[in-house]
């Protein structure tokens, strides 16, 4: 299994802008960009978090590192520790008006308590390791589609083993800013997708880190910046014919985060398209009122083939299948290079 990760051990490496160099700043997102961008607030945690399909968001694992395994499906629990934002734009505003564009749109902030969270059955908490960081998210009720709330397709999963290299991926997330304040509008960060080699010079000495090369990619800002703290589980982009794509979710980054040069880590999403569709299937309602999505699989840019029946793991992990037991092996640390 070595070969699949990258180990990383290196030299001092200064950051810090020259003296000649302008500070890093970040772009505003328009009000109608990202309509699928939801912003997850849990407790005094922050993460960003994308909708794929009816009431299903996609995220990153280590946001409910917090949440006790056997609280994850706990609806109570959930509902007071939880809190997801729809159509959010600007956080000291409620409704969000635009009063500059031609298409204002003035609707409020939409919020819906979670009622389940499916984490991956691999999903590693160790502070120096990224591996399998993506879970499901399931709301209480689907949101009404607006022009500020629409779900986002998912990619080919065909394209896992591609590169990118050179692609540039846009994020757009709610976390902090250069100055470590928090963005009170939507922000977008546009990256170019880089090596795992230049990924590995680009990390700061001391930072120990592994993460698995073949289901993560490396971006660095276009503009200098970077994603930082509270940016995790948002998604990066893509368009393919002007339809919008998930292609990253923010995992890690290190702890000079937002400013220059500074990597940022993303978990590839057309990986795990099938493990997708088997937790939104194990996350159905149990009255099968819903569709059964192993039928009806979330959009992606291909026609996505009916998983294989999920199978339960026998080391007490699960792969899927209806209601399952939830069991994680969870430690509840902190990483200090991951957002």
């Amino acid at each position: 299994m070595l070969k699949y990760f990258v180990i990383l051990f290196l030299h001092q490496f200064v950051y810090g802008n020259p003296i000649d160099e302008p500070p890093v700043t970040f772009q505003n997102a328009g009000q109608l960009e990202s309509p699928w961008m939801v912003l997850i607030q849990i407790e005094d945690l922050v993460c960003g978090g994308s909708l794929i399909h009816g009431k299903y968001i996609v995220t990153a694992a280590h946001c409910f590192k917090y949440i006790k395994p056997e609280d994850r499906k706990n609806e109570k629990i959930l509902k007071k520790s939880i809190k997801i934002k729809l159509g959010e734009w600007k956080t000291n505003m409620d409704p969000d008006c635009d009063d500059d564009s031609d298409e204002q749109i003035c609707d409020p902030v939409v919020i819906i308590a979670p009622i389940s969270i499916y984490v991956h059955h691999a999903y590693t908490v160790a502070n120096y390791k990224h591996e399998h960081d993506i879970a499901i998210v399931k709301l209480a009720w689907p949101p009404r589609p607006t022009g500020l709330i629409q779900s986002i397709k998912l990619p080919d999963k065909r394209t896992c083993r591609d590169t990118a290299n050179d692609e540039i991926w846009t994020v757009t997330a709610f976390g902090q800013l250069p100055d470590r304040s928090f963005t009170t509008i939507k922000k977008k960060i546009d990256l170019n997708m880089i090596s795992t080699r230049e990924c590995i010079n680009l990390i700061k000495r001391g930072e120990k880190t592994i993460f698995d090369e073949k289901n993560y990619i490396c971006g660095t800002g276009t503009r200098g910046e970077s994603t930082c703290i509270g940016d995790s589980g948002s998604g990066a982009t893509t368009k393919s014919r002007n339809v919008p794509i998930l292609q990253g979710i923010v995992s890690f980054g290190t702890s000079d985060c937002g400013k220059r040069g500074v990597p940022s880590g993303l978990l590839k999403v057309a990986c795990y398209i099938d493990w997708i569709n088997t937790a939104i299937n194990a996350l159905k309602d149990a009255d099968s009122t819903e569709n059964d999505v192993t039928s009806e699989t979330i959009e992606t840019t291909e026609t996505t083939e009916t998983p294989e029946t999920p199978k339960n793991d026998d080391d007490g992990g699960w792969r899927g299948g209806a209601e399952p037991e939830y069991r994680f092996r969870a430690q509840h640390v902190r990483p200090p290079s991951r957002y």
